[in-house]
């Protein structure tokens, strides 16, 4: 068969760029040390503070009780009291900025007023629509997992994460296997061998699924480390490490860590992209400035995610020229989500729940939002926000966590405190990061290398600037006039309803799933 000079220059060139995704996606020494360092020393107190001051993302609410199991009819329930989660019953129990009828006085001073009858619906009612994306109104069903009725009067509860942190539960055995077993399963693509091991045959595979794949291994891991390092010693009945849990699930296996490590990349570099958009974003307005307090620390961790976490993949290249790749990608992600309502624990489906919806948000964002801030905008709700940013802290934690076990395991005489979380003060942040110990050598190349980057950037800038001045004026006029004459509002309308359809039958019809097939046993004894 003939291929002309221009097919031949086309493969070669998406050989190319797929294979340095591939080398891209192996987490290197220098990565993971890297990582460890920024973590500790800049983004854990900055993540530890926002989930834990900020009312905005101390609580979450979930249809933690509603939605049946669409796999299987045994509930397999767990009776322990870890298990439960204290729901707040009263409105008078939750912060102002959470209360219906605070957040509904404010909807009528946002910046999106004009459209205010509309928003409320798309945002939920006016009382739950306190993340407003103001180009939010044209986005496609691009969700990753199917999504919280954020509605005050829908079937969801309110739940503080503070008092109800992920530990250990005691939910082991056949029932909670069968959920880690079935979310693995969604690991096999239409395309897959169906006798072929997970675990074994992943490498084989092409990056996308690699990607997919690590993605769930990285979740299981941090699950599993949460669990290790909050888990109920029965003899004294005080919550603490346990060496031997994490050995045994995490510890001894470098895959493993590497998978976490992987996914702190992959959610810190969602984080990152966001600051493109920040200023669209509407946190609760009110007279005490929380909306620009809530901003300025989400900008504050995507600046420092963006330029000190290491890119251990290139996830511009993925999907390239295969679209039915990508959106079985997404629905078998959103299948995740779904399985997770089989979890018979409370507190580990609140937190599986929450956690699926954080890495499906970063899905969202790395795939489906322009990365130069301008092109079509996605629909993010505040649950996708909230779930996003505690994912990102939970990450943290378990990189925290696990230098902390290391510490344990060489010092076994000597264990240091690894409930202990770092502070964070206004003069310490001041301070830039420790740089990592390298050679000269290496700091030259370093910093000869930025430069030559910074001089394309520019050099690109100066070449792209009246092309985005002209894109901006474009859209602007064009959403000033369709404003004008009210053509938005209508098509938006069509848009929504689009969109609440969409929704509404992948929610009633579960995706079909591919033959089943041997699973890799992996640490599946706990959620």
């Amino acid at each position: 068969m003939r291929i002309s000079l221009l097919s031949a220059i086309a493969l070669a060139a998406n050989f190319v760029s797929r294979s340095s995704a591939l080398e891209d996606i192996s987490e290197s020494a220098y990565g993971i040390s890297a990582i460890d360092t920024v973590n500790s020393e800049r983004l854990r107190p900055l993540l530890h503070d926002i989930v834990t001051t900020s009312d905005f993302f101390r609580y979450y609410r979930l249809d933690l009780f509603g939605r049946p199991c669409l796999f299987w009819d045994d509930e397999g329930m767990c009776g322990n009291r870890a298990c439960a989660v204290d729901t707040i019953e009263d409105e008078e129990g939750l912060p102002e900025i959470w209360r219906p009828e605070y957040l509904g006085s404010l909807s009528t001073g946002s910046a999106v007023d004009s459209e205010a009858d509309f928003l409320d619906d798309a945002f939920g009612d006016a009382e739950m629509s306190c993340v407003k994306d103001e180009e939010a109104l044209n986005s496609k069903p691009k969700d990753y997992c199917v999504p919280e009725d954020e509605t005050s009067d829908g079937p969801g509860v309110y739940v503080s994460l503070v008092d109800n942190p992920e530990r250990y539960t005691g939910y082991i055995g056949k029932h909670a296997n069968m959920v880690w077993n079935e979310i693995y399963k969604q690991n096999c693509f239409a395309d897959d061998d169906n006798n072929a091991d997970i675990g074994s045959a992943i490498s084989d595979t092409c990056v996308e699924k690699r990607v997919f794949y690590k993605v769930i291994s990285g979740l299981h891991a941090s699950v599993s480390i949460h669990l290790s390092q909050e888990y109920l010693d029965i003899d004294t009945g005080e919550w603490g490490p346990n060496v031997e849990l994490y050995k045994k699930k995490v510890g001894d296996y470098p895959d493993r860590l590497s998978n976490l490590y992987f996914n702190y990349a992959l959610v810190s570099k969602a984080v990152a992209k966001l600051r493109h958009y920040l200023e669209d974003f509407t946190f609760c307005t009110d007279a005490q400035g929380y909306d620009t307090e809530t901003r300025r620390k989400i900008l504050k961790i995507a600046i420092e995610a963006d330029k000190s976490v290491p890119d251990l993949i290139d996830t511009t290249g993925l999907f390239k020229g295969n679209p039915q790749l990508k959106e079985e990608f997404r629905q078998k992600f959103v299948n995740v989500s779904r399985i997770i309502d089989c979890t018979g624990c409370d507190k580990c489906r609140l937190w599986g729940k929450l956690q699926v919806t954080g890495y499906a948000t970063a899905l969202k964002i790395l795939f489906e939002l322009p990365d130069d801030g301008l092109g079509e905008a996605i629909q993010l709700r505040r649950m996708e926000m909230v779930a996003l940013i505690n994912t990102f802290d939970r990450l943290s934690k378990s990189v925290a966590t696990i230098n902390s076990f290391r510490a344990m395991i060489a010092n076994p005489d000597g264990l240091p405190d690894a409930s202990e979380e770092p502070s964070i003060s206004e003069e310490e942040s001041k301070y830039p990061p420790k740089k990592h110990n390298k050679s000269y050598t290496a700091d030259y190349g370093s910093e000869w290398q930025n430069a030559v980057e910074a001089i394309k950037f520019i050099l690109r800038s100066y070449l792209d600037f009246p092309q985005n001045m002209w894109r901006i004026f474009i859209y602007h006029a064009n959403k000033w006039w369709e404003s004008f004459n009210g053509r938005a509002i209508v098509l938006e309308r069509r848009r929504y309803e689009q969109y609440l359809a969409a929704q509404a039958s992948a929610a009633a019809e579960p995706q079909p799933f591919a033959e089943e097939l041997p699973v890799q046993n992996w640490h599946a004894d706990e959620l």
